[in-house]
């Protein structure tokens, strides 16, 4: 849905190969998209906490894929990129289930 001129971006969370450094750190290593392609991330600068612009507050990756910047969030329920939201996998889905969940019979 387009408010204001812009469209609204929603959560979809991705699976994250990381390495877990001594002090602390999670460095993204790749992203596996849904239907399981992989791609390299190399990381741009350090993380930060910001604001994505779908809601509440998560830990912003700058991140290289291929020769194109881009931005990998990480919260406490897993990481994720922002995606217009007529564009999102499984967009017709029910509102408010977590995207990772949905597949999951109740």
């Amino acid at each position: 849905m387009i408010y204001g001129g812009r469209q609204r971006k929603v959560r979809h969370y991705v699976r994250v190969v990381a390495l877990y450094q001594l002090d602390g750190q999670i460095v993204p290593l790749q992203i596996l998209w849904d239907n399981e392609r992989r791609f390299d991330v190399g990381l741009v600068g350090h993380p930060r906490r910001e604001r994505p612009e779908s809601h509440g507050f998560a830990l912003r990756h700058d991140v290289m894929i291929g020769q194109q910047r881009r931005v990998l969030w990480r919260d406490e329920q897993g990481w994720f990129v922002e995606v217009p939201e007529a564009r999102a996998p499984g967009a017709e889905a029910v509102p408010g289930i977590d995207p990772r969940f949905a597949d999951i019979p109740c």
